[in-house]
C-alpha cells in the first residue's frame, strides 16, 4: 500500500503536466470555434476519444515492454519501428486481437461519454467573455506543463524516487515518457547532460581495464586455447544463466550445455553488456558496450565512430574464412549490413524458409550449419545466432502455458539442438580442431528469480569455451572471475591468432590482471558488477555521490563521447 501511495505521489507532477498539455490544446481549439452548441459538443467528443485512445494505446505498449524489457517506450523501441515485419513476428495473434478490442472499447467509451458535454456546453458560445477566460487560464497551464516555477523545466527523471526501478517506471507517466522519447533531440539531450570531465572518464577506464596493460603482461598469460584453431561462436537467444542451473524446484533447461561445460571452461559470472540481441552482436564482434539508449546497429552512420578493427577482420587477416549463420531474416535492424561491415565474407540466413514466425528453427538450422562448415576452407571463423527461444516461443505446442514455461521449453529445445550440433561436429571430425564458444545474448524478464541482485541477474548469461581447442589441463574448470561479453574479442584474438593490440572495453579473461568486473546498460540504468560489489545507477536521476557512481558514469560518458565523436 505504501509503495502504491509513493508511486502515485511521485508521478503526480508528470500527470499534471500531461493534463496541462491536453487542456491547453483543447482550449486553444475552443478559441477558434465560430459556432456554439453542436460544434463544441462534437469537438469534445472527438478530442476526448482521440486522447483516451492514445493514452490507452501507449499504456498497453508500455505494459508489454515492462513485462519483456523491464522498460517503457524508449529510443530503442522507437528505432525498431523501422522493421514492422519483424515486430509483428514477435507478437502473438492474441496480443494483437486484445490490442484492437481494447482500443475500440476505449474510443467508444470516450466518444459516447463526451455526449455529457452536450448538456453542459450546449449553451456556451465562444463569445468575447468566454475567450478572455480561456486566455487567463493559458499561463497557468504553461506553468503546469513546465512542472512549476523552477529554473529548469520538468525532466523525465522527476518521477524517479526508488532504488526499485519497477516503481520508478510505474511512477513515470506513459505519455510524458513517450513524448520525451519522440522529441527529435531526446537522445542528444541525454547524451549532452551525461558528458563528464575527461579526468573522470580516464580514471573510470583505468579501473575497468587492466592494472598492468598490454603488452607488458603478455608473457604471463597462460596458453589456455590452441592457436590457429577453427572458431565457432554460438550466440544463444534469450539465454539467462539461471536457466542452466537447478533452482527454485526446477531442473536445469540445458543438460547438454552443462555437459559441454565439463569438457571446457565455464564462466559462471559472465554478463551481457546490453539488453537486446543487436547490442550483443556489437559487443562480441566490435567489443562495444551496450549503450544507454538504442543499439549501435540502429544508426549505421556511427559504426566507424567506435573501433577501427573488428574481430572477424582480425581473423580474416590471418587467412581465416569468415561465415555467419542465422535462421531468420538477417536484414532485421541492419544486421546483414553490420555483419558485412565487421568482416563476415558470407552470411547464410533462412528467413524465407519458415517453420517459425522468425524463420528456421534451431534443429533444422544446425544441419545447415554443419553442412556448410564441413565445406568451408580451413581454418574458419564462424558464428551462429539461434532463434527458437525468441518470443512468441512458437516451438512450444501448448499455447496455454505462461511466458515463463514457454521460455523454459524453448531453451530446452535449443539445448537439444546444441547436443546434436556437437555430435555432428564430432562425426565430421571438426570438433577436435575447433574452439566452440557458447554465449547468451541477453537476459529476459519471464522466469527471472527475484533476489537482492535482481538487476545483475537480468544480465547474467552463460559463457563457456569448449571443443578440442581447449588445452587439456584447463578442461572442467569454472572460474569465479566476473567477465563481460566484450571480453570475448581480446581473449580469442590473443589466444588463437596472437593479436594483442588493445581494444577499449575488452579484456583477455585469461590475463592474470583481469580486473574481474563488468559493465551492463539498459535504456534507463547502468549496472556494475564485481566479485564483492554490485551497483546500479538509474540514468534519469543520477549524481556522483559515491566512487562507484563516478566509475559507472565515467564509463558511460566515455562511451557517449566516442559514439558522438564523428
Amino acid at each position: 500500500m505504501s509503495d502504491a501511495i509513493d508511486t502515485h505521489y511521485n508521478g503526480l507532477i508528470q500527470d499534471l503536466s500531461v493534463s496541462s498539455y491536453f487542456t491547453i490544446i483543447l482550449l486553444i481549439g475552443l478559441l477558434f470555434l465560430p459556432i456554439k452548441g453542436l460544434a463544441i459538443t462534437r469537438y469534445f467528443q472527438w478530442f476526448q476519444g482521440i486522447v483516451m485512445s492514445l493514452t490507452a494505446f501507449i499504456c498497453l505498449i508500455d505494459s508489454q515492454l515492462m513485462y519483456f524489457w523491464n522498460s517503457k517506450v524508449n529510443a530503442q523501441a522507437i528505432g525498431y519501428l523501422q522493421f514492422p515485419k519483424q515486430l509483428f513476428s514477435s507478437t502473438t495473434g492474441y496480443q494483437l486481437t486484445m490490442l484492437c478490442v481494447v482500443m475500440c472499447f476505449v474510443f467508444a467509451l470516450a466518444f459516447f461519454s463526451a455526449k455529457f458535454f452536450k448538456f453542459v456546453l450546449v449553451n456556451i458560445a465562444p463569445n468575447f467573455l468566454f475567450r478572455w477566460r480561456i486566455l487567463f487560464a493559458l499561463p497557468l497551464l504553461v506553468i503546469g506543463i513546465r512542472g512549476g516555477f523552477g529554473k529548469y523545466p520538468l525532466s523525465l527523471g522527476a518521477s524517479y524516487y526508488s532504488t526499485n526501478n519497477i516503481l520508478n517506471l510505474l511512477a513515470t507517466n506513459s505519455l510524458w515518457n513517450a513524448g520525451f522519447v519522440l522529441d527529435e533531440g531526446g537522445v542528444f539531450k541525454q547524451a549532452k547532460i551525461a558528458i563528464l570531465d575527461t579526468n573522470i572518464e580516464q580514471s573510470a577506464l583505468q579501473k575497468y581495464t587492466y592494472l598492468d596493460t598490454m603488452p607488458t603482461g603478455i608473457s604471463r598469460i597462460p596458453r589456455v586455447l590452441k592457436p590457429n584453431s577453427n572458431v565457432l561462436i554460438v550466440i544463444l537467444e534469450g539465454f539467462g544463466a539461471h536457466w542452466t542451473e537447478n533452482r527454485d524446484h526446477r531442473v536445469s533447461a540445458t543438460p547438454n550445455l552443462n555437459r559441454l561445460g565439463k569438457e571446457g571452461i565455464v564462466f559462471t559470472k559472465a554478463y551481457a553488456s546490453g539488453d537486446r540481441t543487436d547490442k550483443a552482436l556489437v559487443s562480441i564482434f566490435s567489443a562495444w558496450p551496450g549503450q544507454p539508449w538504442y543499439g549501435l546497429l540502429i544508426d549505421p552512420s556511427r559504426w566507424n565512430s567506435v573501433h577501427l578493427e573488428t574481430l572477424p577482420q582480425r581473423f580474416a587477416k590471418h587467412k581465416y574464412t569468415t561465415q555467419f549463420f542465422y535462421g531468420g531474416d538477417a536484414k532485421f535492424i541492419n544486421m546483414e549490413s553490420y555483419l558485412r561491415y565487421v568482416g563476415f565474407s558470407d552470411i547464410q540466413s533462412y528467413g524465407q524458409e519458415r517453420n517459425s514466425v522468425w524463420g528456421k528453427h534451431d534443429k533444422p538450422m544446425l544441419v545447415e550449419v554443419v553442412k556448410k562448415l564441413k565445406l568451408l576452407p580451413k581454418p574458419f571463423f564462424a558464428s551462429w545466432l539461434t532463434l527458437s527461444s525468441h518470443e512468441p516461443y512458437d516451438i512450444v505446442e501448448n499455447r496455454h502455458l505462461d511466458e515463463k514455461e514457454k521460455l523454459y521449453k524453448s531453451i530446452a529445445y535449443t539445448d537439444e539442438a546444441i547436443g546434436q550440433l556437437v555430435a555432428s561436429l564430432k562425426k565430421e571430425n571438426l570438433y577436435d580442431s575447433t574452439l566452440l564458444i557458447f554465449v547468451g545474448d541477453h537476459g529476459k524478464i519471464p522466469g527471472l528469480p527475484i533476489s537482492t541482485d535482481y538487476e545483475q541477474e537480468f544480465f547474467r548469461i552463460p559463457l563457456l569455451f569448449t571443443g578440442g581447442a581447449v588445452n587439456t589441463p584447463y578442461r572442467g574448470i569454472a572460474p569465479e572471475l566476473v567477465v563481460n561479453q566484450t571480453d570475448i574479442f581480446a581473449t580469442i584474438a590473443s589466444q588463437i591468432i596472437g593479436e594483442d593490440t588493445p581494444v577499449p572495453f575488452s579484456r583477455n579473461v585469461f590475463h592474470p590482471s583481469h580486473p574481474g568486473n563488468s559493465l551492463s546498460f539498459a535504456n534507463d540504468k547502468a549496472v556494475y558488477t564485481s566479485k564483492d560489489k554490485q551497483h546500479v545507477v538509474f540514468l534519469q536521476k543520477f549524481s556522483l555521490a559515491t566512487p562507484l557512481d563516478s566509475l559507472l558514469l565515467g564509463l558511460q560518458s566515455n562511451i557517449i563521447r566516442r559514439y558522438f565523436s564523428k
